[in-house]
C-alpha cells in the first residue's frame, strides 16, 4: 500500500517520478486546483446543463478544501522537504494563504447554499 494521498509528491516516502517535482513545485497543486478551474471556465465558455452546474461548485469547494488541508499538514508529514521547515522560517509567507483561501471557501459554501438549495420556486420574483 503507497502514502496517504497528500503525500504522494512528497520525496521522503516516495520517489515521484518526474525527478525534481516536490508537492509545493506544483505537482501537489495542479490536480486539485486545475481540473475544477477549466471545468468552471468551459461552462463560461459553454453552458453545462443545467443538473451538471452545481458539480462545478462542489468541485471548487473540495478544490478549497483539500488544498488548505494539504498546506496544513505537509510540513509536518515530509520533513525532510526544503519546504518543511517555512512555517517557521517563512511565517508570513506560509500564513498568507490562510487569509484568502478560508474566504474563498466560505464564500463558495454560501454561493452554493444560497443557489442549489435554497432555492425560490419559479414562479417567486420576490426582490433580491
Amino acid at each position: 500500500m503507497g502514502p496517504p494521498w497528500h503525500l504522494q509528491s512528497c520525496s521522503a516516502h516516495h520517489r515521484p517520478s518526474t525527478p525534481g517535482v516536490h508537492a509545493w513545485d506544483g505537482s501537489l497543486a495542479r490536480a486539485p486546483c486545475g481540473r475544477p478551474r477549466s471545468h468552471a471556465d468551459s461552462h463560461y465558455w459553454r453552458p453545462w446543463p443545467k443538473a451538471l452546474v452545481p458539480a462545478i461548485t462542489v468541485l471548487q469547494i473540495a478544490q478549497l478544501a483539500v488544498v488548505t488541508y494539504a498546506w496544513t499538514v505537509s510540513p509536518g508529514e515530509c520533513p525532510a522537504e526544503r519546504w518543511a521547515k517555512a512555517p517557521e522560517e517563512h511565517v508570513l509567507a506560509y500564513l498568507t494563504p490562510y487569509a484568502m483561501v478560508p474566504v474563498f471557501l466560505w464564500l463558495f459554501v454560501v454561493f452554493f447554499v444560497k443557489r442549489f438549495i435554497l432555492q425560490k420556486p419559479k414562479g417567486d420574483k420576490a426582490k433580491r
